[in-house]
This record gives C-alpha cells, sequence and structure tokens, in this order.
C-alpha cells in the first residue's frame, strides 16, 4: 500500500500557489478554499467542484457521490435539481476522469456522443442553469497513489467557441491552483475537511493498531453503544461503507498512524 508524501506533493506546486496556502489568513480549511475560489474567479473560473476517492471499488459499490469527499459552490440550483446525495452517479466527465482520461470539456462533441439518455438528459438541465461550458480534469490518478482527485471548473461568462483559446493560456496557472486546493484539502487540512474530532482519529489509530471497539470501549471506560456512535460518526465523515474501510482511508489519506 502507497503512502501519501505531502512534501513531494508540495514541490510539485510553483511559489505563487504556495504563498496563497501559506498566507497566514489560510490557517483552516474555510480561509484556503476561499481564497483559491478568489484566486480561481480571477483566472475566469466561475465555479468548481472538488473530490476525491480512494479506491476504485469504492465507486463501484457505492456510487461516484456516495464513494467521493467532496466540496462544491457550484450553483445551488444545480445542487437541488439533482439532489446532494446523487450529484456525480451518473456524471460522464467524473466517470472518463476517474477512468484515466485526460481533459474533459464539457461542450466536446464527441464526449457527447458516448452519453447516455439520462447524462443527456442531465446537460440540458445544466446548460439551462448557465453550466453548459466547462472542464473536468484529474488531479491525482491512482497510479501514482491510492487516492485519485478531480476538480470540475464551470467557466462564465464564456461561449464554447472562446473557450479552446482561453484553456490554451490559462491552463497551467488554473490547474497549478487547483493542485494547491487538492494539497490543501488532502494534506494541509484534510482533518478539517473531513470534520473529524479528535477523539475520532484517536478511535480509528486504535482500530487500525489491532484493538477491537470492545477494547477500546474497556480502555475508555465508555459503553458499546458510545463506540458505535464513533463508527456511525468516522463512517459518514470519510464516506466509508463499513469501519474497516474507514480505517483504510483515514490511514491512505495520512490522518493516523498505527
Amino acid at each position: 500500500m502507497k503512502e501519501q508524501n505531502p512534501e513531494s506533493e508540495r514541490t510539485c506546486i510553483t511559489r505563487s500557489a504556495l504563498e496563497l496556502l501559506d498566507s497566514r489568513e489560510n490557517l483552516n480549511v474555510d480561509s484556503c478554499w476561499q481564497s483559491c475560489l478568489t484566486k480561481l474567479d480571477s483566472l475566469g473560473v466561475n465555479s468548481l467542484f472538488y473530490g476525491f476517492v480512494t479506491s476504485k471499488l469504492e465507486i463501484e459499490r457505492q456510487g461516484m457521490t456516495n464513494a467521493c469527499n467532496f466540496r462544491t459552490n457550484h450553483n445551488p440550483k444545480w445542487i437541488d435539481a439533482l439532489g446532494a446525495d446523487n450529484l456525480i452517479d451518473i456524471d460522464l466527465s467524473a466517470e472518463l476522469i476517474a477512468n484515466e482520461s485526460a481533459d474533459v470539456l464539457w461542450h466536446d462533441q464527441a464526449f457527447w456522443d458516448i452519453a447516455t439518455p439520462a447524462q443527456l438528459e442531465q446537460s440540458m438541465l445544466e446548460d439551462e442553469l448557465g453550466m453548459g461550458v466547462g472542464v473536468t480534469v484529474q488531479l491525482q490518478p491512482f497510479c501514482s497513489t491510492p487516492v485519485m482527485s478531480g476538480v470540475g471548473l464551470c467557466m462564465l461568462p464564456i461561449s464554447k467557441k472562446e473557450f479552446d483559446s482561453y484553456w490554451s493560456l490559462h491552463r497551467t496557472e488554473v490547474l497549478d491552483l487547483c493542485h494547491a486546493l487538492d494539497f490543501s484539502m488532502r494534506s494541509l487540512h484534510a482533518t478539517d475537511f473531513l470534520c473529524l474530532s479528535p477523539r475520532e482519529l484517536e478511535f480509528l489509530t486504535m482500530l487500525a493498531g489491532g484493538y477491537s471497539q470492545k477494547q477500546i470501549a474497556g480502555k475508555w471506560k465508555r459503553s458499546p453503544h458510545t463506540l458505535e456512535k464513533h463508527s456511525l460518526s468516522c463512517r459518514r465523515k470519510l464516506k466509508a461503507g463499513n469501519l474497516e474501510q474507514a480505517v483504510y482511508k483515514a490511514f491512505v489519506l495520512g490522518l493516523i498512524r498505527p
């Protein structure tokens, strides 16, 4: 099993993006998220969807949305229309990126030639909401780490004809900021991003070290019911199908060290 190496990831981010992450104002996940959004907005990115998964098997078993830890500032009407629990389950760009595709341009006709009727229907909804022009990009591939991350970038206002020249001009700078955002969410502020408490991290660490829930309950002098509440909370926050998967995700994300 490969572990995350935050320092090697950090060296791949340009100095300007690192300065953005390391500024004194970006001491928590919310301020860092907002700083990246502000900078991306200055480069023409209207909104984005950022997320990561730790296994393709998770996607097959749970569906893309339930397997993905994500954050977005896309149009709230898009979220309401699709449902928070189904946002990217049938999303063609997310499917292609998970399968190691290159940049997926939302308005590329070749992209839509392989779409299902449900995906085409979703596309029409997104066009109506002004989300027809944009790109989905894989930031971290499964081949290099146990984690795959990606981002969907919506561009407004810009026409489909204008996008190609825009992307050619700004792709490097935009993606550098997206990599910085990814590094922040998965490394600098992962615990805050996932909202895990110190007690929950201790619980997962002890499980990873071989303790059973019954043994942890005895060591903490807590009831089994209390431990079950910790278990459910960890599984929910880590988007894990079971407790073993929650421990695995916490480990590969560098949140715990047995």
